[in-house]
């Protein structure tokens, strides 16, 4: 073991960039995902890149710095979707790099942090959404030299408190619900840092706190600035300071929700209440830029209410223990086991800091904090996979912080493991048999699935196809079917200005056929979409007589009624009457106007 942890601590870091560049090297084009995130961000970034107004004429759904990149990139090589690919992985080497130094920080462990750096990179959570995992590493790497770990001196660790607003700042930029979770770990860390040991005085500690917060605070609005200075020369400064207090108002709206439903499984005749005045007026009515369709985006608006009906419909169906695919059993214990792993490790990290101040034991307390600030950390991408998406794509973001949390509770519990009695080691047996598991069973399943962001995603894609918009993938051979009908489809019937639309959800088609599409958001599915919902899409049909439509009809949400065809059928029977069928393979059907039927190449149903 001395051995390992010597060849760890000086080839660790080398040996984890060599096998990032070995191993995405092996499928960084493997797939088109046509229903992922990569179409929208390749699409916004060329809406973007024409002048359209962030927040107010295209919809984000997150914040700037999701975006920006990616134009920056555009810009300087061209829209490309290799370039956009290369850069997420780019995100997934930087986080398992840095998942590598924090396990080494807190455990002293090279070997420990060896683990926790390779399976952060052979399962880096579902390609394009990397950020996510990214922003609460990142942050979790300022947090724990800022408040937790030793310091040289004075000087250096408010230079980490300092970074800490930096972190933040990049976090609400990318994502704000996601940047307001890590604020509050933040400022517990700022409350509880006047407890750290016993033979600093009191008010000193305060002091320091008082001191790292307001240097925090300033780089976090330093970092704003230039955002905010762009928001007021373009136009979107309303809508772009707005969300800021609009999400965590979805957020507590949300936790309320939560508590009534839990209180309707339990009382008979549920309390019901009207949340209006509680909505937040985002993006309503956002005023087009030069150029843009001037639509009143209704699926912009927070389309939220009480319904029981619209409850159920509105997040993803769970997967049950007891289904009868062996698959969808596993996929519901990689979804409640770290529930259970988490709920361990916070009573014991917890007990052990309570413990570790009356007995100031500074060992103690700075192993348990580490634990309880790692978990705090890794639980602020909880809510959206378990409440939200409780899918492999929403559970591998969440997945790549935890995992490196557990590794750091095992080294840690493997270290003290000698000074534990006998009612010690028992829980922390427990917990190191939960942990395990967790694990093992989320290995074994992310590495089977192509959501997770692994090699899985490139299983029999060997055959080659491009498209526009620098589109240089391998696919398998039905996939290059599909892909090049479509294709072949589309920019055989229409002109790179003319409309199409993907319904629900199938952005990557409008950025592979370089074509553009009116809709203020890509997505919509039955829990957005407005009572209108019909007369609005026959309206801006009429108005802007868009090309073509692409309808795929799968259970968006895992339930028959989020099928298009069964909540938007008033829409899906318009199109079919008023669009002449050119292609269907399974639930995937592409509409063309009647004028332009005459160019759709031959053959072209399958």
């Amino acid at each position: 073991m001395p051995g390992m942890n010597r060849f760890f601590s000086r080839w660790g870091i080398w040996t984890l960039l060599a096998f990032a560049l070995l191993y995405y090297g092996q499928y960084y084009r493997a797939g088109l995902y046509p229903a992922a995130e990569g179409g929208v961000e390749g699409m916004t970034a060329l809406r973007l890149m024409a002048g359209w107004r962030p927040i107010a004429d295209t919809f984000l759904g997150y914040n700037l710095l999701w975006f920006y990149p990616i134009v920056g990139l555009f810009k300087l090589f061209g829209p490309s979707y290799t370039v956009l690919r290369l850069f997420f992985f780019i995100l997934c080497t930087m986080t398992g790099l840095m998942s590598f130094r924090i396990v080494r920080l807190c455990t002293g462990s090279a070997a420990a942090a060896f683990l926790a750096g390779l399976l952060v990179l052979l399962i880096p959570g579902q390609m394009f959404r990397n950020y996510m995992a990214f922003i609460v590493v990142l942050n979790l790497s300022a947090f724990l030299p800022a408040f937790v770990l030793p310091a040289q001196n004075t000087a250096r660790r408010l230079l980490w408190m300092a970074t800490c607003g930096v972190t933040l700042a990049i976090a609400w930029l990318i994502r704000v619900d996601v940047g307001f979770f890590l604020t509050l770990i933040w400022l517990g860390l700022v409350v509880t840092y006047p407890l750290r040991d016993a033979t600093r005085r009191f008010a000193q500690n305060c002091g320091l706190a008082l001191l790292g917060t307001l240097a925090a605070m300033l780089c976090f609005a330093a970092l704003h600035l230039p955002f905010y200075q762009d928001a007021v020369h373009r136009g979107f400064a309303p809508q772009f300071v707005a969300q800021y207090g609009n999400y965590p108002s979805m957020i507590e709206f949300q936790a309320h929700r939560l508590i009534d439903s839990a209180r309707e499984k339990l009382l008979p005749k549920p309390a019901q209440k009207s949340p209006a005045a509680a909505l937040p007026q985002t993006m309503r009515n956002p005023a087009p830029a030069l150029g843009a369709p001037s639509v009143t985006p209704a699926s912009a608006q927070v389309q939220i209410t009480v319904e029981k009906k619209t409850q159920s419909r509105a997040t993803l169906a769970r997967r049950s223990l007891t289904a009868a695919s062996a698959r969808d059993t596993m996929l519901a214990l990689n979804l409640y086991l770290p529930i259970l792993a988490a709920s361990l490790l916070a009573l014991g990290a917890l007990g052990g800091w309570l413990l570790a101040l009356w007995l100031h034991d500074e060992t103690l307390r700075s192993r348990s904090l580490i634990l309880l600030t790692s978990l705090g950390c890794s639980l602020t991408l909880f809510p959206q996979y378990f409440f939200w998406r409780p899918d492999m794509v929403h559970l591998s973001e969440f997945m790549v912080p935890m995992t490196m949390t557990l590794v750091i509770a095992c080294a840690l519990i493997l270290l003290s493991w000698k000074n534990c009695g006998k009612l010690q080691r028992l829980f922390l047996g427990i917990f190191l048999f939960v942990s395990a598991l967790t694990l093992l069973l989320y290995v074994i399943n992310a590495c089977q699935s192509q959501s997770s962001g692994g090699i899985a995603a490139s299983v029999n894609k060997r055959f080659e196809f491009r498209a526009a918009n620098g589109v240089r993938v391998k696919l398998t051979r039905h996939e290059l079917q599909d892909a090049t009908a479509i294709y072949r489809l589309i920019t055989a019937t229409t002109t790179p200005r003319d409309f199409v639309i993907c319904y629900p959800y199938n952005p990557e088609i409008n950025f592979m056929t370089d074509r553009p599409s009116y809709e203020y958001n890509f997505y919509i599915d039955n829990a957005m979409s407005p009572a209108d919902f019909y007369q609005e899409t026959v309206g801006k049909i009429q108005k802007y007589h868009p090309a073509t439509f692409v309808i795929t009809d799968w259970p968006i949400n895992n339930t028959e009624e989020s099928k298009f065809s069964n909540w938007a059928s008033e829409t899906y029977a318009y199109i079919k009457a008023n669009y002449k069928l050119a292609y269907k393979d399974g639930n995937l059907e592409v509409f063309v106007r009647p004028d332009l039927a005459f160019k759709i190449p031959a053959n072209a149903l399958p």
